[in-house]
């Protein structure tokens, strides 16, 4: 069982097979690569535990089911910006070369933050991330931008806010998508952006154009992803679209190209992975109560505090962004003291990505971030495969949707952050952080939001 590349082309080094199991092999085809990024930098391959797709690019840099360095995932977002640049709006980055020597750079040390300066667009343009994976890729492209606004699509139902568009990702655990903005933030003619982080049949991007179009027809749209594996049928159904609507999609990637996938009807082999422990750190609660925070107006009953108005769920515009990085810089502030000098890992909790990633890089060297996240991996403890680790617990917001995290043994780090976007019962946050004590000595809990009222934010200017 493995899932290290097993060959690649010595002529161009763009053929790469990779044996995931002993059943699922994957043959990847590089066809473009303009920033010459090597996709041993982007991804690496493991099992999916999902009828509907039996493999998964698991990203290097994403900062989802593995750590990363924060900054990695930070420059990341901004080469995809660069190419969009290039390619859609025919302009060349000036902070290009800084960008990719910085994410080059960050993959193997840790270096100081690069400040990146925001190009200012032609148009007022919306930028869309999806949940669960690419809400911080989303929001870190954004971050680019000024004459921008972001938003992204969320699983989660709320109280006493209508979805505006909702739509399916059918190969998802969790398909339904939905968009909390108000109307005449989408009811115009502004160029949208999708941003996600690996289109394999592109199907999602489909759905939600449907779903647009259907309400709020415009002639064009823009998809940025990591990584672009379609086939000529999947290429087609865009053109098909694009035909029947009368309209434009411009893909645009870091890497594309083509995949094979071999798998044998085999049953998958029982996962080998069990983590037993009778020591448990501490878990301490962090005050977060002198800090300003935008709280939204909305809310779930699972909680009892609204949700947070700076994740961008709700729609942020890129005048906001001092204010953004004000605010995580005074969090960040606040916990460096609670360091003790090691390795440190920041962990995210399901769509909240973004916010916990910017802290974590402002916190120092040797601070690595990570999420939570819905999707089942296959987990072995055979030295050759990808995911060693894995822990399973109810979702703190919705115990009936089962969460995971990954990739994290006994002593690995000095303290674990462990973020929450509101305040949520305290039972329902037990078995993830007792999961979390069975591996950090000291467990730092951070709650964003603790606040539960009908002030409404002033969504910036449009």
């Amino acid at each position: 069982m493995s899932s290290k590349v097993l060959s690649n082309s010595s002529s161009l080094m763009n053929e790469y097979t990779y044996k995931i199991l002993n059943n699922l092999s994957l043959k990847v085809k590089i066809t473009r690569n303009d920033f010459q990024i090597s996709p041993t930098a982007l991804f690496q391959m493991a099992a999916r535990i999902n009828k509907k797709r039996s493999f998964l690019f698991v990203s290097k840099v994403l900062g989802k089911h593995l750590p990363v360095n924060p900054i990695t995932s930070i420059l990341a977002s901004s080469l995809l910006a660069s190419k969009y640049m290039k390619e859609i709006l025919h302009i060349e980055d000036e902070q290009f070369t800084l960008k990719r020597n910085g994410f080059l750079e960050s993959i193997t040390q840790f270096g100081s933050n690069i400040e990146i300066k925001p190009y200012k667009l032609p148009q007022s343009t919306i930028f869309i991330g999806f949940a669960e994976t690419a809400t911080a890729l989303g929001h870190g492209v954004f971050d680019n931008f000024q004459n921008a606004f972001f938003f992204h699509t969320t699983r989660e139902k709320i109280e006493n806010k209508e979805s505006i568009i909702h739509f399916e990702e059918e190969h998802s655990h969790a398909t339904s998508h939905y968009c909390y903005i108000e109307r005449n933030q989408i009811e115009n003619q502004n160029p949208i952006v999708f941003i996600d982080d690996e289109l394999t049949t592109g199907n999602t991007i489909l759905n939600i154009i449907h779903a647009i179009q259907s309400e709020f027809p415009r002639k064009s749209y823009t998809v940025l992803t990591l990584l672009d594996w379609r086939n000529e049928e999947s290429i087609d159904q865009f053109r098909r679209l694009e035909s029947n609507m009368g309209i434009e999609i411009h893909v645009v990637s870091l890497i594309s190209g083509e995949i094979e996938v071999d798998c044998k009807d085999e049953k998958m082999k029982k996962e080998t992975y069990q983590h037993q422990s009778d020591k448990f750190g501490k878990i301490v609660p962090i005050d977060l109560s002198d800090i300003n925070t935008s709280t939204s107006p909305y809310y779930h009953n699972s909680s009892a505090s609204n949700y947070l108005w700076q994740t961008g769920r709700f729609g942020l515009y890129s005048s906001e962004n001092e204010e953004f990085t004000h605010y995580i810089h005074s969090i960040a502030q606040k916990l460096v003291p609670f360091r003790s000098g090691g390795k440190t890992l920041c962990l995210g909790n399901g769509e909240l990505m973004y916010l916990p990633m910017k802290i974590a890089a402002l916190m120092g060297k040797e601070v690595y971030f990570q999420s939570t996240t819905r999707s089942p991996i296959f987990v072995s403890r055979n030295e050759d495969y990808l995911i060693q680790s894995k822990y399973t617990f109810p979702s703190p917001e919705d115990y009936s949707i089962q969460n995971y995290f990954y990739q994290i043994e006994p002593h690995l780090y000095s303290e674990v952050f462990v973020f929450f976007e509101r305040e949520l019962v305290e039972g329902n946050m037990s078995p993830l952080l007792s999961q979390l004590a069975s591996l950090f000595q000291y467990v730092y809990v951070v709650t964003l939001s603790t606040r539960k009222d009908d002030v409404i934010h002033a969504n910036g200017p449009q």
